[in-house]
């Protein structure tokens, strides 16, 4: 699929009062969620002198299938745990997790991290990175043009000509645009993305905004997104879910009624970015 890499940001034309462009989330009415949380708590044990953290308590929320949802809150809330959760990486200390209407059951080929680090083999090219997840034994039947899917990918994210290159030789977007092409790679269903471009400069971080709504529109992939940026959130989310300090509880879960694209220095990304900050009682 050709992706149109040239994005025209135009002013959101949302009409009607402020209050109208966002709202509280409802859950969806046509279909049960594709990820459900209830209740959800999560202690870190302790060890020795090292006492226990309560994390995460009483976290309750609906994701829709081929949702993008931004987490939001102070640092240390428990946001990446949360996704960590869903990953499978860790079982919760209390609650339901469920995935379809199932209990998740450790990590599954459906979910796939993306981490704020590239986490690329320094030994292998572009290419090989993508290929990875695909020839691993337990993918081998799913993809038997690994090759091609692989192009498929590199135009995806903007890649074209730098397949053959070791990951030294790129620079830290394009490593990153490598990582998420890989993920993407075996063809999960969700992808759980721990502030992918939390280390980025704020150019190339504004470039992969872009990109990773072309990737979103392209896939329809349900996105879980941890973000510490109050604007990128607006801008990329369908909904916002604000976290308070530890151990987090879901303050709001906002649904951004904004048509996309949407411009960072229009009025009604300013009102719901400023919506946002009071919740998370921070000045913009």
């Amino acid at each position: 699929m050709k992706i149109d890499k040239t994005v025209m940001f135009e002013q959101a034309k949302a009409g009607g009062t402020p209050a109208q462009n966002f709202k509280e989330a409802e859950p969806p009415k046509a279909a049960a969620p594709r990820i459900r949380i209830e209740g959800l708590g999560f202690t870190y044990p302790g060890s020795g002198a090292r006492p226990a953290t309560n994390v995460l308590d009483g976290v309750t929320l609906s994701v829709r299938e081929g949702e993008f949802v931004c987490l939001i809150g102070p640092s240390g809330c428990g946001k990446s745990s949360l996704i960590t959760l869903v990953a499978g990486y860790a079982e919760q200390t209390t609650g339901t997790l469920l995935i379809d209407n199932k209990k998740i059951d450790g990590p599954g080929p459906e979910r796939v991290m993306v981490f704020q680090s590239p986490s690329l083999f320094p030994w292998y090219t572009v290419r090989e990175n993508i290929a990875f997840g695909m020839k691993l034994a337990a993918n081998r039947a799913r993809f038997a043009e690994p090759d091609v899917r692989v192009e498929e990918l590199i135009r995806l994210v903007g890649l074209e000509g730098f397949g053959e290159h070791l990951p030294y030789e790129l620079s830290g977007g394009m490593r990153q645009r490598v990582e998420i092409a890989r993920a993407l790679a075996v063809d999960p269903s969700i992808l759980l993305m721990d502030e992918p471009f939390g280390a980025l400069d704020a150019l190339t971080r504004l470039t992969l905004q872009r990109e990773m709504l072309h990737i979103w529109e392209a896939t329809r992939k349900t996105i879980l997104f941890v973000t510490h940026d109050i604007i990128e959130a607006v801008l990329l989310a369908d909904t916002v879910v604000v976290f308070t300090p530890r151990p987090a509880k879901i303050r709001e879960a906002m649904r951004i009624d904004l048509p996309r694209p949407r411009h960072r220095d229009s009025i009604e990304v300013a009102q719901v970015a400023r919506r946002i900050a009071d919740l998370l009682e921070v000045t913009l």
